[in-house]
C-alpha cells in the first residue's frame, strides 16, 4: 500500500530497514530496503475523543524570474546585436503591435499560478477499551487547492483497529481501513507519463516559451507566439479539458495468536504461534477529456497573425478507464523470545502465500461538442482502438526464519534466511534462497564505557 493513502495522524511510528541483515527476511521485495509503518492501537480506559486539524496557505518557494516585456525587448535585441544582426523589436514593430491590439505586458507564468493555495486537514479519533478489548478509530479529511490553476486533491480516510483478548494467552487483532482520493488537473499533462519530463504541450513548458509582449487574448480567442512549429499560449493550455482520478482503497489485516507462556508449561515459555491474514483492494477510475480550441498565432518572422486549431489536440476526445486490483496474503508463523540468565534467544519461522489479481479496461472516443456532461456514449467518432484491456494474475510462496542470540546485552549474533518461489520463473529456477548473517557489539554497554556521560548508545554491526 502506498504511504500516500495513509492519514498521518494514524501512524504510530516509521522504521526504515536499510541493511541486508534486517531486510533479508522480506526476500526479493526488500532489495531497496523496507519501510515499516505500524498504525496506532487503543489503550485501556474510558473513551477518549480527539480532534486534530489545520488550515494553511501554500505558495511556491522558488518561482522563475522571467523577463517582463521591456526586459525581453532589450535583451532580445541585445543578443541579435552581439551576433551582428539588426534589432528585431524596433520601435516601429512595437508600435504596429500596439496599433493592431496585439501588444500587452503579460506575465505568462502567473496565468498558470495563483498567489497561494489552500490546504486543510481534519481528523477525529476515538480510543479506549477494557482489559478484554482495546479500540482505535479515526475519520480524516485532507483537501488541497493547488497553487496551479485547475488542480486539486481530496482524500477521505476511515480506520478501525481492534484488539481483543479472547481467552488466556489467546489474542485477536484486526485493522480495517478505507480511503477515497480524488485528483484533478488540466487536460494537457504537466509531464510526459513515460519520460517524466515536461511534455511538448505541457502548460509549464508553454509558459516558459511564450513571450511577454503579447496579450493573452485577441478578439475573444487565446493569442500565442509561434516558435518554429508550435504556438505557445499557457492560458489556453491550462483550459483544455480535464483529467480526473477517483481512487478507492480498502485494507483488512488480522492476526490470531496464542502465547504459550500463559499455558503454565515451562518448557515452551516464550513461544507464540499465530496466523496473519491481509487483504488489499484498489479500484481506480480515470476520466480524461481533451478539448481542442482555436487560437490566434503571431509569427514574428512574418509579423502576421493567423487563426488556427491548437496543436496537440486535433479534436475533442474522451478517455475513460477502470482498473481493479486486489491481493491476499496468509502467513502462519512461530515466534520465540526468552532469557536464560545473561543469554537471550529469539527466533521466528514463517510461511507466506501471496496472490494478486488485476483487471483493466479503457474506452476512447472523439468528436465531442461539449465537455459537460460527458461520457463514452456521447462521442461521435470511434478511435482506431476504441476499447482495450488487460488481465493479470500473480502469486508467490515463501518460507523465512530468523534466529538471534545476545549475551549480556553486549554481544549479538543473528542468522536470517528467506526462500521465495515465484510464478515468473520456470519450475527448475522457481526458488531463490536469500540468507544473511549479522554480528554485533554494543560497546556502550561495556563497564569501561559507563563513565562517558555524553554517549548513550554505540554499536558495531557487520
Amino acid at each position: 500500500r502506498s504511504m500516500n493513502s495513509l492519514n498521518p495522524n494514524d501512524i504510530a511510528s516509521v522504521t526504515v530497514l536499510k541493511d541486508a541483515a534486517t531486510a533479508a527476511i522480506y526476500g526479493v521485495k526488500a532489495a531497496n530496503g523496507v519501510i515499516l509503518v505500524p498504525t496506532k492501537t487503543g489503550t485501556e480506559g474510558s473513551i477518549n475523543i480527539i480532534y486534530d486539524g489545520s488550515v494553511s496557505f501554500d505558495t511556491n518557494t522558488v518561482t522563475p524570474d522571467l523577463l517582463n516585456a521591456e526586459e525581453y525587448i532589450y535583451w532580445h535585441n541585445k543578443a541579435r546585436e552581439m551576433d551582428g544582426q539588426a534589432p528585431y523589436w524596433t520601435e516601429e514593430r512595437i508600435a504596429s503591435l500596439k496599433e493592431r491590439g496585439l501588444y500587452g505586458e503579460t506575465d505568462n507564468w502567473h496565468l498558470l499560478y495563483k498567489d497561494f493555495g489552500l490546504t486543510q486537514q481534519h481528523t477525529v479519533t476515538a480510543t479506549g477499551g477494557t482489559d478484554k478489548m482495546h479500540y482505535y478509530t479515526s475519520i480524516g479529511y485532507l483537501g488541497q487547492d493547488g497553487i496551479m490553476r485547475n488542480t486539486s486533491y481530496e482524500r477521505f480516510n476511515v480506520r478501525a483497529n481492534i484488539t481483543a483478548n479472547l481467552a488466556k494467552g489467546l489474542k485477536y487483532n484486526i485493522n480495517m481501513s478505507a480511503a477515497n482520493a480524488n485528483r484533478n488537473w488540466p487536460g494537457l499533462s504537466m509531464r510526459d507519463s513515460s519520460s517524466g519530463w515536461q511534455g511538448e504541450f505541457s502548460p509549464l513548458r508553454q509558459a516558459c516559451y511564450a513571450i511577454p509582449i503579447l496579450k493573452s487574448t485577441y478578439e475573444g480567442l487565446p493569442l500565442g507566439f509561434t516558435n518554429g512549429t508550435y504556438t505557445y499560449t499557457p492560458e489556453a493550455a491550462n483550459n483544455t479539458g480535464f483529467q480526473q482520478t477517483d481512487q478507492w482503497m480498502a485494507d483488512i489485516r488480522s492476526t490470531l495468536e496464542h502465547d504459550f507462556s500463559e499455558s503454565g508449561l515451562g518448557f515452551i515459555k516464550g513461544l507464540t504461534a499465530g496466523i496473519n491474514f491481509a487483504y488489499n483492494l484498489d479500484y481506480t477510475l480515470n476520466r480524461n477529456y481533451l478539448e481542442s480550441f482555436e487560437l490566434y498565432s503571431y509569427d514574428a518572422n512574418t509579423d502576421l497573425v493567423t487563426k488556427k486549431v491548437s496543436l496537440g489536440i486535433a479534436e475533442n476526445n474522451f478517455n475513460k478507464s477502470h482498473s481493479v486490483g486486489y491481493n491476499a496474503t496468509i502467513r502462519p508463523q512461530l515466534t520465540y523470545d526468552r532469557d536464560f540468565g545473561k543469554s537471550h534467544v529469539s527466533g521466528i519461522l514463517l510461511a507466506e502465500r501471496y496472490t494478486y489479481h488485476g483487471d483493466t479496461m479503457t474506452g476512447l472516443k472523439s468528436g465531442y461538442t461539449d465537455g459537460s456532461p460527458i461520457d463514452i456514449s456521447m462521442g461521435m467518432k470511434d478511435s482506431s482502438s476504441p476499447v482495450s484491456g488487460s488481465y493479470s494474475n500473480a502469486g508467490s510462496f515463501s518460507i523465512a526464519g530468523r534466529l538471534g542470540y545476545a549475551y549480556d546485552k553486549k554481544y549479538l549474533a543473528e542468522f536470517t534466511f528467506r526462500e521465495d518461489a515465484s510464478y515468473k520463473f520456470s519450475p527448475e529456477n522457481r526458488w531463490g534462497f536469500f540468507p544473511s548473517v549479522a554480528l554485533g557489539w554494543v560497546i556502550s554497554n561495556e563497564d569501561w564505557m559507563q563513565d562517558i556521560y555524553w554517549l548513550d548508545h554505540l554499536k558495531l554491526r557487520t
